[in-house]
């Protein structure tokens, strides 16, 4: 099946997100956690105790990644959508080799061994969407459905 469609930005965020959920899942939350519980520690530690100057330091540098973990990946996921949101792709969706196939709310995300394929569900008809469902439940090594909230 050969495709030819011009990207929106957001969609390519959201496949951009359906790649990396499992980084922005729950995990992050523990991650944020565990990071204001050592802030927290760190800053009380701090106060018992004001001579020892490095318990500061290492709070100030516990919530400086807390604010990264929490921040970064969206601004460059945004960042990388904005490049690569120009022109037109034409694309030949594969029928052998996907490794993961992915659905959310507006996109079909393909990965294979060698490239990565965003296909929007605004440009599909109906026979093509359902040929893509079915390729993707059958010859997909792992498939996944997500829900972004986007």
């Amino acid at each position: 099946m050969e495709l030819r469609y011009k990207l929106e930005r957001h969609e390519i965020e959201e496949s951009l997100l359906c790649l990396d959920w499992k980084k922005e899942g729950w995990r992050k939350y523990i991650h944020i956690g565990i990071m204001g519980v050592i802030a927290i520690v760190c800053l009380v530690a701090y106060g018992t105790a004001p001579e020892k100057m490095f318990f500061f330091w290492l709070g100030l540098l516990a919530v400086l990644l807390m604010f990264a973990i929490l921040y970064l990946p969206g601004y460059r996921r945004n960042r990388r959508a904005a490049e690569m949101a120009k022109g037109i792709y034409k694309i030949t969706v594969p029928d052998a080799g996907i490794l993961e196939g992915y659905e959310s709310e507006h996109v079909f995300t393909i990965r294979t061994k060698n490239e990565i394929y965003c296909i929007p569900k605004r440009v599909l008809k109906k026979p093509q969407r359902e040929r893509i469902e079915k390729l993707l439940k059958e010859k997909a090594v792992k498939y996944y459905k997500i829900t972004t909230g986007r």
